[in-house]
């Protein structure tokens, strides 16, 4: 089979490898830190503002892409995974000294987040480098099916211990499983530079460098407002991914306070959104290359909204388990076919500061969602903030209504980057 194919690749497996562990990490730390904070403050508001602080980190993706495109990206993995260990057991350190006030959790949480913004888009930057263009669609799909089993582990794991040694010591693990990472990274080969001569080396003084930069930035929004197909996307994104909000950062508090189980239910929960997003993987692996993207994308926002409705009136925890594992589904499929989208339709050179943006553009809208959910939630019942907000979503594919039918091929005119 093509996808075990991919595994032969050395690097591919290393890359893997690697990530395996840190996704792990990412899914304990992220299980206990939402635990902690509604132990810590029995606020929904609280939750809310921990979410608005996650998703409005992703706003450096915004700039990221351009940085990643000039940087040798296995390097720039390297330094982000660095700087989260130190923060991620920072936060450790800090609450087993005097506890941590929210504020410090805010700021720590939002910097950890900020700086995974330039992870992702060297990742995806550097896949092209590793492996033929025509095994892109199995390498993400294969990347997703690995990500999510780590996802699997990470969140049974962390609801099955959460209640035994608390949310500390799972923000350590965090900080080593990003180490592990770094050790992984060591031994794939330098990225090439893919876009010519930089700013930095054919430029000397600092007003150059700027402009320099600003050119390039400027080079891959460019690309995305010429593609009425990303438009649309961006737009429906944006709005789906606001009315989706309750569902990340109220999870907690509908397992406590309205189920009235504990941890292990609450680790449950992830468990399900993760063994659908590795049903999703290994679908999405077989069909990237080959669904029509604008249907295929506005049947996903479709479903999720109809999911989270059909959540909101499900109030026992196997059939909620079963609409969690749908949306791991629908979740994994989406972010694989567009992954594999961009990837091949967006010149390699501009990769980073192409995908950087359409994320954080996906995502502009999260903090205020994850705010408001918050509020929301403190004042009406949560049964009626996720079926009003899984409505609205599902809505908000009118939005794409006359979008192209396909994203096509995006060409580069140098000329127009100055």
């Amino acid at each position: 089979m093509r996808v075990l194919n991919v595994l032969r690749n050395r690097y591919i497996a290393i890359l893997l490898t690697g990530q395996f562990v840190s996704t792990i990490g990412d899914n304990v730390f992220s299980i206990a830190l939402y635990w902690y904070v509604l132990s810590a403050t029995h606020s929904r508001v609280a939750l809310g503002l921990v979410g608005m602080a996650t998703s409005l980190a992703m706003a450096a993706g915004l700039v990221s892409g351009v940085f990643v495109d000039r940087w040798d990206r296995r390097n720039t993995m390297i330094v982000s995974d660095l700087i989260r260990a130190v923060l991620a057991l920072l936060l450790a350190l800090l609450a087993i000294l005097r506890g941590l006030p929210l504020g410090a959790v805010l700021g720590i949480v939002l910097c950890i987040e900020a700086v995974g913004a330039f992870f992702m888009p060297a990742e995806l930057g550097l896949l092209p480098g590793l492996v033929g263009r025509d095994q892109l669609g199995e390498v993400n799909g294969v990347n997703t099916s690995i990500s999510s089993a780590a996802q699997l582990i990470g969140q049974g794991l962390g609801g099955a211990i959460l209640g035994f040694i608390g949310p500390v010591l799972l923000f350590v693990a965090n900080g080593l499983s990003f180490g592990v990472s770094v050790i992984s990274l060591l031994f794939l080969p330098r990225s090439k530079k893919v876009g010519g001569e930089t700013s930095a080396e054919s430029k000397k003084n600092t007003r150059e460098l700027v402009h320099g930069l600003w050119d390039d930035l400027m080079s891959g929004y460019r690309l995305i407002f010429r593609s009425g197909f990303l438009k649309r996307v961006i737009a429906v994104g944006a709005v789906a991914n606001f009315f989706l909000q309750p569902l990340s950062v109220l999870q907690v508090a509908w397992v406590r306070q309205v189920l009235h189980l504990g941890a292990f239910a609450y680790g449950l929960f992830g468990v399900a959104l993760v063994i659908g997003s590795m049903v999703g993987g290994i679908v999405a692996a077989a069909v990237a290359s080959k669904v029509p993207h604008r249907s295929s994308f506005l049947l996903g926002i479709a479903l999720e909204g109809i999911l989270l409705m059909a959540l909101s009136v499900l109030h026992a925890l196997v059939p909620d388990l079963l609409v969690m594992a749908c949306l791991g589904v629908v979740f994994s499929v989406l972010n694989t076919i567009g992954a594999t989208m961009l990837q091949s339709t967006v010149p390699e050179s501009h990769l980073g500061r192409v995908i950087a943006p359409v994320v954080a553009l996906n995502y502009m809208l999260m903090p205020l969602g994850a705010l408001l959910a918050g509020i929301v939630a403190s004042i009406m019942p949560l049964s009626w903030v996720f079926l009003v907000s899984g409505a609205l979503c599902m809505a908000s594919i009118t939005i794409g209504f006359g979008m192209p039918k396909e994203l096509g091929a995006i060409s580069f005119d140098e000329s127009s980057a100055t």
